[in-house]
């Protein structure tokens, strides 16, 4: 576009630097602008490329057409309709046609391509509805695509009863409203078995026949990362999903190069460039029935998580519970046993917990950390605590001694080895003058020292104090003995 720059023209006239026009002056003489020909073919270059630019056909007759263009460009872009197009057939869009809802009204299998588009269609929008009761195919002109979640094709499947929005970039049609799930790129129906190529990727896969299949899925690497698949089998048997060789099929816990989908099940599998791995799965797959598995959460774990059977009966039961609990030393030794059906430990009191099954536990207070002491040495003719502890991230029980916490339910000492956060006290005694057991024998918490005498000789005649800490820990709640 250019202001005029013809004979007589006035500078500044319509402002600084913006060159204006003047009539003849009959009075003074002063002859009126003439228009050249590069002012005039600016004039009519932008005119027209507008109307042309909207689809129109320049028609000497019409003096409408630049309101035309104008009317639809607006409507394009504002998202008002410029008209309603009914297809039943295969039909071909064109530029002039942008703005318009696009209703396929009929037909099967109906084909809609595309105008091509440009720099001056940029902006330019379709509204596409298939309320027919087949599946409709979207083209792109050629040489050009739609972009749809991520994924650019040729063809774009517009399913039965659904709807799409595209817009085009002056480049290519994406799509920007959809009543179908927008990362379909397409799709897509197998009978037989079948070696899928990346020209899946992103689409929709329905197994509709036959039995024994076996779908291959496509080869991937470091380029195809992010990509994704979903297939459903509507067949009435089990179908075979195979990895390329040398890759595998991540499926809950299990990863092969082949995994199974049940009839009646879908499934969604994503690549991280070296292997497939499944991020949604839909009825009937085999991981959600018979047997399905889950990892098990940390225990103490309270979000919404799933909790399979393993969490639950770790969860359960307050510090110290404890089922068939036995334990023994030799005396004159630092060395201990504890055998444990079940046993509850907590990460304090009120706080996480955990059960474990079947423990067997041992103790050496030569050693300092699990399955020795917190720090230091065992200590002489003193009260000594024994405390099972566990460890969530290995999954590892161990045993733990300190002199520290009055043989409090769970330990409190302190020096708890590193990764361990859970306890529970299964022993409770007094070291000999060597600083080693004096011998003992558990069951429950009942523990059974030999014979120790704490008084000899002596009268009283009143009550008397005997105090019995040197063979009694501080936390024993009854003693047994006898008098001779």
């Amino acid at each position: 576009m250019q202001r005029v720059s013809g004979a007589n023209y006035v500078p500044n006239g319509n402002g600084t630097g913006k060159n204006g026009w003047q009539d003849y002056n009959a009075a003074t003489g002063a002859m009126g602008t003439t228009p050249n020909a590069s002012f005039m073919n600016a004039v009519q270059e932008e005119v027209a490329s507008l109307c042309e630019a909207m689809g129109l056909t320049l028609d000497v007759a019409d003096n409408t057409q630049l309101a035309q263009a104008i009317r639809a460009m607006v409507s394009s872009r504002l998202g008002n309709f410029t008209g309603v197009i009914g297809i039943s057939a295969n039909t071909t869009l064109t530029a002039a046609q942008a703005g318009s809802y696009v209703e396929i009204t009929g037909g099967s299998g109906v084909v809609v391509t595309l105008p091509a588009t440009s720099a001056a269609m940029s902006g330019n929008s379709f509204a596409i509805y298939n309320p027919s009761t087949s599946v409709a195919t979207l083209c792109a002109a050629a040489s050009q695509v739609i972009n749809n979640g991520g994924y650019g094709a040729a063809t774009l499947q517009l399913q039965p009863g659904n709807a799409v929005i595209l817009t085009t970039d002056g480049s290519s049609w994406s799509v920007i409203g959809s009543t179908q799930r927008t990362g379909y790129a397409g799709s897509f129906g197998l009978s037989a078995s079948t070696i899928l190529t990346p020209a899946y990727f992103g689409g929709f896969i329905e197994i509709t026949g036959g039995a024994g299949l076996t779908i291959t899925l496509p080869t991937t690497s470091a380029g195809y990362a992010g990509r994704a698949l979903t297939l459903y089998n509507a067949t009435g048997t089990a179908v075979t999903l195979a990895a390329q060789s040398g890759q595998t099929i991540n499926w809950g816990t299990s990863g092969g190069t082949t995994q199974t989908l049940a009839a009646g099940a879908s499934v969604e599998l994503t690549t991280d460039g070296s292997s497939w791995s499944v991020i949604a799965i839909g009825p009937g797959s085999p991981a959600l029935t018979g047997a399905p598995t889950a990892p098990t959460a940390e225990p103490g774990t309270k979000n919404e998580q799933l909790a399979n059977t393993e969490f639950i009966a770790m969860a359960a039961g307050i510090a110290g519970m404890a089922n068939a609990l036995s334990g023994s030393s030799g005396g004159s030794v630092q060395t201990a046993s504890w055998s444990i059906a079940e046993l509850i430990a907590e990460t304090a009191l009120g706080g996480a917990s955990v059960k474990g099954a079947a423990l067997a536990l041992s103790f050496n207070g030569s050693t300092l950390g699990a399955n020795g002491m917190d720090s230091g040495a065992m200590p002489v003719s003193g009260s000594l605590y024994i405390y099972a502890i566990y460890n969530p991230v290995t999954r590892v029980w161990a045993t733990l001694g300190t002199v520290a916490g009055n043989g409090a339910p769970v330990y409190s000492g302190g020096a708890m080895p590193g990764g361990y956060t859970m306890s529970a006290l299964i022993w409770a005694g007094v070291t000999n003058n060597a600083g080693q057991f004096a011998g003992f024998v558990q069951q429950g918490r009942m523990v059974a020292f030999p014979r120790t005498q704490i008084l000899s000789g002596g009268t009283a005649t009143v009550l008397t104090a005997v105090g019995i800490g040197s063979v009694v820990p501080y936390n024993a709640k009854s003693v047994s003995g006898d008098f001779s």
